[in-house]
């Protein structure tokens, strides 16, 4: 996961996971989460990848009030709210997508970016909804849309609900 290669990165003193090559100071790591010698790509978070890809201040985020709901009320050793809550708390964001307005190169655009930090970016009935309305938002504003999506499973744990998001 993401918290696990930072937690490495960390004890190994700013050393490339991948060659061991320091990347403490190198730009493009600093920048982009790229090791300068051998290339290997760290994780970005939704957040990281929107302000690499939109001009300076013209992200708007939308639909945050848009959640995962419990419609099973599944549970193995932790129950489905409880997995909700861990990866809320670890990422700091209510869902696995980030959804929002932005110019990229001046361009007014739409965005959905999904976040690999959120049960590994799965898509739940929340994230098809926001999925779908930024587009629809697109589409009605004539503007591009762009998806970055990593990961993208549907969650087991919602069942049905989730499984019908992956149209």
């Amino acid at each position: 996961s993401t918290d696990a290669l930072a937690e490495a990165q960390q004890e190994q003193g700013n050393q490339c996971l991948h060659c061991g090559t320091d990347v403490a100071r190198a730009p493009v790591y600093t920048r982009y989460r790229v090791c300068p010698q051998c290339r290997f790509h760290y994780n970005l978070t939704a957040l990281q990848r929107i302000t690499l890809l939109t001009d300076a201040g013209t992200f708007r985020e939308m639909h945050q009030s848009l959640v995962p709901l419990d419609p099973l009320a599944f549970a193995d050793h932790l129950s489905y709210r409880e997995r909700l809550s861990q990866a809320q708390s670890v990422t700091g964001l209510l869902e696995a997508v980030v959804t929002g307005t932005g110019n990229i190169g001046g361009i007014q655009s739409v965005l959905a970016v999904t976040d690999f930090g959120f049960m590994g970016g799965s898509i739940g009935s929340a994230v098809g909804e926001k999925v779908s309305q930024a587009a629809d938002l697109a589409l009605r504003q004539r503007a591009s849309f762009l998806l970055v999506a990593c990961g993208g499973t549907p969650r087991i744990r919602e069942g049905m609900l989730s499984l019908m998001q992956m149209a």
